[in-house]
Formats: C-alpha cells, sequence, structure tokens
C-alpha cells in the first residue's frame, strides 16, 4: 500500500509539473522608460502558455487576447497621442509585468554601420554637449550586437534610457542631434531612438534571405549558404588565407616576424598600400588580424640628430610603431591620434626607416588619420608620410571571423531587425555606405530593396525612411580619369530618392575628407 501510496504522489506531482504555467514575457525592447508610437496602432506581443489568456492594460485601455498553439499572443493598442509618463501592466494567469514612465511620442530606428553607431562621447564638443544633454522626453535603447543565419524572435538584451549627462555619452550621436531638432518642432513631443547600428556592416546583412532572394545575383550564395555560423566562419577563414597567399605567398612563421621590425631588413618583395587608409578597404576586405607597415624616409643633415616628433592620427585599433629599429610608442586605443617623441638620436642623416605594426580587432582596421596629420615634424620643418608604405600580412585573427557581421547577407536582418518587427514607429533613419563603395553600382539595387523589405515587413506602409548621403571622406579616392567608388556609391544614394517617402541629407559640404568618422554629427 505504501508503494501504490508513493507512485500515485509521485504521478500527482509530475502531473502538476506539467500543467505549470510558464511566465508570461514580452521582447526585449518593452520595457520601463520606453517610447511608444503616437497616432498610430501600437501591436504589444509577447508569449505565455498556449491557449493562456492575457490582459494588457495602458491609459484607458484594456486588451484581452489568447495565445495561439505556439504560446505566441499580440494585441493592438488603439492610436494614442503624446504624452505620459504612463504605466503598462501585462497579466497572464501565472504573472504580471509592468512598466513604468512609459512615454508616447514619436519612435524612429536608428540603424546603419559606424558612422550611426558612433556616441555622442566621441563627436565634437562632447563634453558640453554631455554636460547639456538634459533632455528628459528623450530616450535611447541600443540594440546588442549578434548574428544569426535564421530570423531570432527576440534580441539578447538592452535597456531604454532617459537622456541626461549620465546617460547621453552612448546614445547615437547623429540620432540624438536629429531628436534633439525634432524636439523644437514638436516641443512636448517625446522621441524614442531605437539605435540598432554596427560599425563596418554592408547593407546586404541588413536584408532579409527572402528579399535577398529575389534579386539574381545573390540566389547562387544563399542557396550555397552553409546551415550555421560554424561553417560560415570557416568558409571565410579559407577564403582569407587565399587572399593573404595570393598577396604576399602565405603567412610568415615567428622568426621571420621577429626581424619586421629591424632597419636592415630586405623588404623588397613586401606589396605597397598608399596611406593613410583603411587596409581592409583597400587590401584585404574584411580583414581582422595583424600587419606590419614600413617606410623608408631620407632625413636631411639638418635633421639629424634632433628631438622630432612622429605623428600618426588615430590608428585602428592597435599599433606598436619603431624607428630605426627602435619601439618608440604604442597605443591600445583605436580612436586616439598616434604622438611619439623622437629622442634626440633616434633619427640619422639620410636614410631611416619607420616601422608600424597594426592589430586591427575587429571591423575597419588601418590608418584613419587626415593627411595633414601624417608626418614626421621638428626643427620648424615638416616631412610628410603620406605616399606608399611597404606591407605585410603576419597573422589574421580566426575567432573574430565567428563575430563578422559581414559574413553572409541576412545575418543582422535576422538578429537585430525581425525581433523589433512589428514594434510601432515612425520611420527610419540610416547612416551606411562606406562599406558597400567597392560595389556601389550595386548599392543602387541593393539599398532600395533593403528600404522595400522593411517597409514590408513591417506593415506599416511607406513609413519615412531618412538616410545620410557619404560625406567628403576620402578626397583621393579616384578622379575624372578612372572614377570614384564614393563618387559613385553617392550616386546611387542619390536615385534612392525615386522611392516614395524617402529624403537624403548632403553632406558633402560639411564633411572631413581624411576623416571617415566626421566628428561634426550635429551639423
Amino acid at each position: 500500500m505504501f508503494s501504490k501510496f508513493r507512485y500515485a504522489t509521485a504521478i500527482g506531482l509530475l502531473l502538476m509539473a506539467v500543467q505549470a504555467w510558464a511566465d508570461v514575457r514580452l521582447p526585449k525592447v518593452f520595457g520601463s522608460h520606453m517610447v511608444l508610437q503616437r497616432q498610430k496602432t501600437v501591436p504589444v506581443w509577447g508569449w505565455s502558455d498556449p491557449g493562456e489568456k492575457v490582459t494588457v492594460q495602458f491609459n484607458n485601455q484594456t486588451k484581452t487576447v489568447k495565445a495561439d498553439k505556439s504560446g505566441k499572443w499580440l494585441v493592438r493598442l488603439e492610436p494614442l497621442e503624446a504624452g505620459g509618463p504612463y504605466v503598462m501592466t501585462v497579466r497572464g494567469k501565472k504573472n504580471t509585468v509592468t512598466f513604468d514612465d512609459v512615454l508616447v511620442g514619436e519612435v524612429w530606428v536608428c540603424s546603419g554601420q559606424s558612422n550611426m553607431e558612433w556616441p555622442v562621447s566621441a563627436s565634437a564638443n562632447a563634453a558640453q554637449e554631455i554636460q547639456q544633454a538634459n533632455y528628459p522626453l528623450i530616450r535611447h535603447f541600443k540594440v546588442p550586437h549578434d548574428l544569426s543565419l535564421t530570423p531570432k524572435d527576440d534580441i539578447l538584451g538592452g535597456e531604454w534610457q532617459a537622456c541626461t549627462p549620465e546617460n547621453a555619452g552612448k546614445f547615437t550621436a547623429v540620432g540624438y542631434f536629429f531628436a534633439r531638432e525634432l524636439q523644437k518642432e514638436f516641443p512636448n513631443v517625446p522621441i524614442g531612438l531605437l539605435n540598432t547600428s554596427w560599425g563596418g556592416t554592408q547593407s546586404e546583412s541588413w536584408t532579409s534571405r527572402e528579399a535577398m532572394e529575389s534579386f539574381d545575383e545573390f540566389r547562387p550564395a544563399l542557396a550555397a549558404m552553409p546551415k550555421n555560423l560554424d561553417d560560415v566562419a570557416n568558409q571565410r577563414i579559407e577564403q582569407l588565407r587565399a587572399q593573404i597567399t595570393k598577396l604576399q605567398g602565405g603567412l610568415p612563421d615567428a622568426a621571420e616576424i621577429k626581424q619586421w621590425s629591424s632597419a636592415d631588413l630586405n623588404d623588397g618583395n613586401w606589396p605597397t598600400l598608399r596611406l593613410p587608409d583603411l587596409f581592409d578597404r583597400k587590401a584585404v576586405p574584411n580583414f581582422d588580424g595583424v600587419v606590419w607597415f614600413r617606410r623608408e624616409i631620407t632625413l636631411p643633415d639638418d635633421l639629424a640628430g634632433k628631438e622630432m616628433k612622429l605623428s600618426l592620427g588615430q590608428i585602428d585599433d592597435k599599433d606598436e610603431t619603431y624607428v630605426n629599429g627602435v619601439k618608440v610608442g604604442s597605443t591600445d586605443q583605436h580612436n586616439a591620434e598616434r604622438h611619439y617623441t623622437l629622442p634626440a638620436g633616434t633619427l640619422k642623416p639620410g636614410r631611416n626607416v619607420i616601422v608600424v605594426r597594426v592589430e586591427d580587432t575587429g571591423g575597419g582596421g588601418g590608418f584613419t588619420a587626415r593627411e595633414d596629420q601624417f608626418q614626421l615634424a621638428g626643427n620648424g620643418k615638416i616631412i610628410s608620410l603620406v605616399g606608399d608604405w611597404k606591407f605585410r600580412v603576419a597573422d589574421f585573427n580566426r575567432t573574430v571571423a565567428l563575430s563578422n557581421p559581414n559574413l553572409t547577407g541576412t545575418i543582422l536582418y535576422n538578429s537585430m531587425i525581425n525581433p523589433l518587427i512589428p514594434y510601432a514607429m515612425q520611420g527610419v533613419i540610416w547612416y551606411q555606405g562606406e562599406t558597400n563603395a567597392g560595389r556601389a553600382y550595386q548599392y543602387r539595387k541593393t539599398f532600395p530593396l533593403m528600404i522595400n523589405d522593411w517597409r514590408k515587413r513591417w506593415g506599416q506602409g511607406d513609413f519615412p525612411f531618412l538616410f545620410v548621403q557619404l560625406a567628403s571622406f576620402n578626397a583621393a579616392n579616384g578622379n575624372s580619369t578612372n572614377g570614384s567608388t564614393w563618387a559613385e556609391l553617392r550616386e546611387a544614394q542619390t536615385q534612392t530618392l525615386a522611392l516614395p517617402h524617402t529624403g537624403m541629407a548632403v553632406t558633402s559640404d560639411i564633411g572631413e575628407s581624411q576623416d571617415i568618422h566626421p566628428k561634426t554629427s550635429r551639423t
């Protein structure tokens, strides 16, 4: 009898566990301090047990829905006017989720590559801007970086933050100044910035597979797409190895690399690259790893033995710098300008050799200096270092290949756009194109393809899609005879204005010709 009782009790407990109700949950884009879109139907969705009734209450509206067989549910709030703060509650059978300090206003999706991701803390007059950033009606949400070969239903995390001097430094600078301008026009309307951006990314990564398959040029690549990221990364590793072999005959061994800082090294068979420039834009696309650069200069007799300053501008990401075989400095911060003092006696009359070891840890890599920052100066004279440098790849980063957002198309749409749909919003602001400049003519198709794809999937009609035309960086890229990839991409952006409700900010008159990341985000 006791055994039977114990057996029955165990069965009962098991049944109770099976019947236990799961917590009601919502996508991570919903949270306290969020902004909901005004004057439009507002979808609110999430997950619970199949068939469970879920009730959403917000600003005198109550909506109840039953979860479908997969456990997903969705309600639509009636259009709301700007205002707040309000409280949203979402109740299921087991739990209640509460979001406080919710505002209703305009939501703008901010996307693209580094010039959209670039924070207020790195913009011009950053300290003053941050100190004055007291705009409680501006809110910001940063979508974490993530990759996926298949569409995901949620992002990794994130939180809505009010604009205060403590938080504003992390906001997208372009989005922040855009929101401030909007508030001048609509002073009582909250602005939500939904920042889903990633530096150095191509537009194809932000486009869905279905849209890509409608483009004949992408079908073969999509058909051959591996089933998991490890396979994609391994393919990329083999591609990099082949590119480096073609460029320089393979990778060196450790003993060979030890000699590369020496002024006496015979580098006659090293390839050349005009600097300053990004290595992975001109030599090996999407490269992450270590490259050594060498430049021989001839020093006039009157400068020999003098103290001088070696200036290399910003280097993405890390450097070790040598002069005549002696290490003169190193920096680990990609946004720090390199200024290395060369003590008297470092430089010699006649031939001198400058060697820079650059480590690109992810995204773009190389020299991002302006040409007037790239110099050797002292005793009232300047020697420009602009021109051809010898270079050689020491190694590439195989681990970074697993987190490369340009491994294949759709990889960011799946993980950083699809989970946000159908969050109600006013429109999109977009700053991207630098990474697509190498195939600028194709961009006249791929860019409109992405815009139409987002509009179709969001289901909010032809919402405003505002984008920034490439700024005036890279003035030496091409000429009237050979053409310019950046000018060609600007033309593709201009042609995209044929789509309804698009707008383009022309920045060629305010950019910085020698800096791919213009600091004048406010302008």
